[in-house]
């Protein structure tokens, strides 16, 4: 019962009673004693309503107490909620858990296992009922489609993957640079560094490339080498630096062919042959590649040459585009790479 309706309730009751004890049982004046103690007179009616009074407001004092406890409880309850929120919201974010001091058992026990769990919020949850974990999952939804967010109210830190990336998000948009990027293994992922070196070797110096070339894999060195004497953002690259670049990775026969293959659009005939004798001397994997380079800018003889000193099972394509030849069968030398 609320105490409100308890008070009044309470006093039309003892009226009720003065009253009725008042007008039919007796209009005396009496007076008692109590523990030794002469009380002066009073109507009767008053004696009966005075215990009822006592009574009522010990009972008041009572609920008022226990309101206020039940209070503070609740409150408590509502602090420790908003807490559990705030921890959920930060789950989402991969904030590390504060541990919030949790004042009620139940959201403690909460508390505690949340605090030990990484929580990925499902992609379709867009309304929680909460507005704090509802704004958390619109901001998880920008950064996933590689929007800008500000972060700053969430104090994440450096290396928190949302803060990151936020920043590779920034780059998209081309307010940080490659190179910040590739400067800062310890923060951003590989994928992040390799599509940041991707995008450099469109038309970064050739300087450059050698500083990050840890990054690069086939596909970015097959771009990097067709710059090389190209119409747009050319690379003026010597052998000794493009078998430094390929050294830094591991090639196998069918690279080197590729490779020759893209060469073959903007470097000398001389140049390119020297590269696959030098790599061929280098790598027994790149000889494939030097006899293609051969055929392909027709110095016949020395690839045929290459061939008979080399064992029967050996480069058997290549030896099957000899004997065409020989037989005035002309094909192009890429049908057998």
């Amino acid at each position: 019962m609320q105490i409100k309706r308890y008070f009044v309730a309470a006093l039309i009751l003892m009226v009720l009673v003065g009253w009725y004890v008042y007008s039919y049982v007796s209009q005396d004046v009496t007076s008692i004693d109590f523990f030794g103690i002469h009380l002066p007179p009073m109507p009767i009616a008053l004696w009966v309503v005075l215990p009822m009074l006592i009574l009522f407001i010990a009972t008041l004092l009572h609920m008022m107490f226990h309101g206020m406890l039940g209070s503070l409880k609740l409150r408590a309850y509502k602090k420790d909620y908003e807490k559990l929120i705030a921890s959920i919201a930060d789950a989402f974010l991969g904030k590390a858990n504060n541990k919030p001091d949790y004042k009620t058992e139940r959201y403690k026990l909460l508390g505690t296992v949340l605090g030990g769990s990484k929580i990925v919020p499902p992609e379709k949850l867009y309304v929680s009922g909460s507005e704090k974990i509802d704004k958390t999952l619109e901001t998880l939804r920008e950064l996933q489609a590689g929007n800008v967010v500000d972060l700053g109210k969430y104090h994440l830190l450096p290396t928190n993957p949302l803060f990151v990336q936020n920043q590779f998000n920034r780059y998209r948009k081309g307010d940080v640079s490659a190179e910040s990027i590739l400067n800062d293994s310890k923060r951003y992922t590989p994928e992040h560094q390799k599509v940041a070196y991707n995008d450099l070797i469109a038309t970064a110096k050739l300087d450059t490339l050698m500083k990050y070339k840890e990054h690069m894999d086939i596909k970015a060195l097959c771009s990097i080498i067709g710059r090389i004497n190209a119409d747009k953002n050319a690379l003026d690259i010597s052998n000794e630096q493009l078998i430094e670049l390929m050294d830094s990775m591991e090639l196998n026969e069918k690279n080197y062919i590729d490779i020759s293959a893209i060469l073959a659009n903007n470097m000398i005939p001389d140049q390119r042959i020297k590269l696959f004798e030098k790599l061929s001397e280098k790598d027994t994997r790149a000889l494939s590649a030097y006899i293609y380079t051969l055929y392909d800018v027709e110095m016949i003889d020395l690839a045929n040459e290459m061939l008979d000193n080399s064992q029967a099972d050996d480069f058997l394509k290549f030896k099957a585009y000899r004997a065409l030849k020989e037989a005035n069968k002309h094909f192009d030398i890429k049908l057998f790479v």
